[in-house]
């Protein structure tokens, strides 16, 4: 590894030892690091998978120790213990073991109490546990979910009373909800995709439906120059391009980025740009590097713009007709509501204040 830091490109080491053996090393090409909004996901996963679990830990022991946590350890564990005859969200009212522990303290947070049932109401109408058995993997899963959930709440209820700017967030998420559930009955529900007009539509815009330039070839992809234009001179000397292909199809790196192309639009990537710029069918092109690979490619066919079908566009049509109609009940909507609360409104105070 530490060789291979100091050799440039296509250059071959000598022969080098390690614990594993003898080795030879040519370094095929090199790298930038990604930069950090590219790493962030895989920032992310690497944290999940390692310090997540440890400091979700003790921000949860934290939050305890803040808002006095206290569990009735003898009843958790009595309810946690049981029963797979049981189910949650349904026999488990009326059972024995609801008749015995129901009413029952659970655990205390901040002075607030939890009894058995007050849990047992929430996890019956969680879809995730209302229909699950009452084994104990699954019980004490539920119960820690359910105490951890509850301190969170007890954090930023904390957060919104002291923290003007968390506040905000929180009416902005909840005005957010109701906005959502507003549209959704008024506006999202009543949307109905009417076929026929769909064709109109179709018909008086057919010219903002047409596929651009589209191209099929194939392609060998190389990951240094040499090997693809020792690839090419085997095709230009008359080995079939698929014979290539499929000899480099072993390899599950280039299998991945070799063979046949169809109907990709030509302006999408430049592999594509390539194989459209070639005059005839059979026609291959030079070697070409993109991204730090090395490509040629063989045209198939060019299909120069042509209409859409109505059923090649109606993925389009659909989602302008329900821009429109939802432009339409959301006017009709809003109007409904000024008629209802007669609103004024001062524009010439909106231009004040922002003249000021």
């Amino acid at each position: 590894m530490k060789l291979s830091l100091i050799l440039d490109v296509d250059e071959v080491s000598d022969i080098v030892e390690s614990r594993f053996g003898y080795h030879i090393i040519k370094l095929n090409e090199v790298k930038d690091y990604p930069p950090l909004e590219e790493q962030k996901s895989n920032l992310k996963s690497i944290y999940q998978k390692s310090n997540y679990l440890r400091d979700k830990g003790e921000f949860i022991n934290s939050l305890k120790e803040r808002y006095s946590y206290q569990v009735n350890q003898a009843v958790w564990d009595s309810v946690a213990e049981g029963d797979n005859k049981l189910v949650i969200g349904d026999t488990y009212w009326g059972s024995d073991l609801e008749q015995s522990y129901g009413d029952s303290l659970l655990f205390q947070i901040n002075g607030k109490d939890y009894k058995v049932n007050d849990i047992m109401t929430e996890l019956s109408e969680n879809e995730n546990y209302k229909i699950g058995r009452m084994t104990k993997a699954v019980m004490y899963k539920a119960f820690t979910e359910k105490t951890e959930e509850k301190l969170f709440f007890e954090k930023a209820y904390e957060l919104s009373q002291g923290d003007t700017e968390f506040a905000k967030l929180m009416d902005d998420y909840r005005n957010g909800l109701y906005i959502f559930e507003l549209q959704e009955d008024e506006i999202w529900n009543n949307i109905e995709i009417d076929s026929t007009k769909l064709v109109e539509l179709y018909e008086e815009n057919k010219s903002d439906y047409m596929w651009p330039e589209r191209v099929t070839y194939k392609v060998i992809y190389r990951r240094n120059a040499d090997r693809a234009k020792s690839d090419l001179e085997k095709v230009n000397s008359g080995v079939p391009f698929d014979e290539v292909v499929e000899e480099n199809s072993k390899d599950i790196n280039l299998q991945k980025r070799s063979g046949l192309r169809e109907l990709q639009i030509a302006a999408s990537n430049q592999i594509a740009e390539k194989a459209y710029g070639l005059d005839n069918p059979g026609d291959i092109s030079d070697v070409f590097e993109v991204g730090g690979g090395w490509y040629f490619v063989e045209l198939v066919e060019k299909v120069p713009p042509q209409q859409k079908t109505f059923e090649e566009a109606q993925p389009e049509l659909v989602g302008v007709w329900q821009e429109q109609q939802t432009k339409k009940l959301e006017d009709a909507y809003l109007n409904r509501l000024k008629e209802i609360y007669e609103p004024e409104i001062y524009y010439d105070r909106l231009f004040q204040s922002d003249e000021d």
